[in-house]
Formats: structure tokens, C-alpha cells, sequence
């Protein structure tokens, strides 16, 4: 039985710099590349693979969920805002139920008068949709007019992210982001990447969370 030959490197050697002659190497032995197979356009071409029919069923069920998800957060907002004249969105402190944005408002205004809770939670709810609606607007930008690895990126982070956040957001919701339990890892994770990149982004994916985490506790 022939045994095939195979180059083992020693700990503490130094590698071929050039990396054609390092594959033309290994290439000829089925030890290492048996099994192996490296797609040039690095696996592209095998998604229409993976559709079938039941995506239009599932696609249709994730649309259905979003226009629900959005009508009962823009109409009823929008009810509560328009139903009430702007003279009477304020109300005496007294009267009014303890939400923590309040606190900050109440700082701004005379008389001792607070926001009232439904505008409050209305205009803030609808804020937090105005948000989400330019991210996923960033996101089918890149998705159309970006180069090709970032309309992929685009693509991703359209389905994955920006449309289930779309189709579940509310602010009861947002209690979730702010619990010990979910923010902490969430914290740490995020803080890691961002020191991983050495600041290349300046920071700024570190300090979206942390508005938008404090966006949510106001909620």
C-alpha cells in the first residue's frame, strides 16, 4: 500500500511567501484536498440552490406581519396626536403617570406641566419608526447603488435586521433592549468590536447603541 508523502512544516518555520507555490504544493496531495473546493465567487453561485417555491409563502407571511406590525403603530399614534389640539398635549403634573421621559421634559416647562403619557409614548413611537425606516433606507440603498460586496452587505442586513425589526417594533418592545439581562451582553459584545477595529469607524457604531439604549429607557 503506497503511503503518500506529505510536507509537514516544523513549528518555528517559516512559510513559502509566495501562496501559488504553497497550493501547487498541497494541490496533488488528496489528503488535504479530497473533499476541498473553493468557489471563485465565493459560493454566489449556489443560492439559486437553496430557493424554492414555499420562500413566495414565507415572504408573503413576513410581508403580511410588517404592514400589520405598521399599521397599528402609525395610525392609532397618529389618532392620539391628531385628536387632541397641541394647547392640550401638556397636563399638570399631578395628573399625569410617571414616565421617565417626563422628568427630562419637565425640566423645559412652566407651571409645573408635563407631557401628557400618550402623546409622549406616541411621539416617541413614532420617532423610533422614522429611525428604522432610514436604516432600512440606508440598507436598500447599498443594496442597489453600492459596490458588489456591499450590496451584499446591504442585502443582509435589509432581511436579517431592518425588516424583522420593522415587522415587531413597538415600545413596549423596547423594555427588552434595557433589561440587565440582554443589555449587559450586548454591551460588552459591541465594546469588543469596537476595540477589535481599533476605532475605524470612530466610534460610531458604539455610540448608536448607546443613544438608541437610552432612547429606549425614556420609553
Amino acid at each position: 500500500m503506497a503511503m503518500t508523502q506529505v510536507a509537514v512544516y516544523p513549528p518555528g518555520t517559516t512559510l513559502p511567501s509566495d501562496l501559488v507555490t504553497v497550493w501547487n504544493e498541497f494541490e496533488a496531495r488528496p489528503i488535504f484536498f479530497k473533499n476541498l473546493h473553493l468557489a471563485s465567487d465565493g459560493g454566489y453561485s449556489d443560492v439559486r440552490g437553496l430557493f424554492d417555491s414555499s420562500r413566495f409563502l414565507w415572504a408573503a407571511f413576513s410581508v403580511g406581519c410588517l404592514l400589520l406590525n405598521l399599521t397599528f403603530i402609525i395610525f392609532p399614534n397618529i389618532d392620539v396626536l391628531t385628536s387632541l389640539p397641541f394647547s392640550e398635549w401638556t397636563d399638570t403634573a399631578e395628573e399625569e403617570k410617571f414616565l421617565v421621559v417626563n422628568s427630562i421634559v419637565g425640566l423645559f416647562m412652566e407651571d409645573d406641566r408635563r407631557v401628557r403619557s400618550e402623546v409622549g409614548l406616541a411621539i416617541l413611537e413614532l420617532g423610533l419608526l422614522l429611525f428604522y425606516l432610514g436604516r432600512t433606507a440606508r440598507s436598500c440603498y447599498r443594496a442597489t447603488r453600492s459596490g458588489r460586496e456591499w450590496r451584499w452587505n446591504g442585502i443582509a442586513a435589509l432581511v436579517w435586521d431592518d425588516l424583522p425589526e420593522l415587522s415587531s417594533f413597538s415600545a413596549m418592545r423596547s423594555l427588552h433592549y434595557v433589561t440587565p439581562k440582554v443589555l449587559v451582553p450586548e454591551s460588552l459584545a459591541i465594546a469588543k468590536r469596537t476595540v477589535h477595529r481599533h476605532g475605524s469607524k470612530y466610534g460610531l457604531p458604539l455610540l448608536t447603541f448607546l443613544a438608541l439604549r437610552v432612547i429606549y429607557a425614556f420609553i
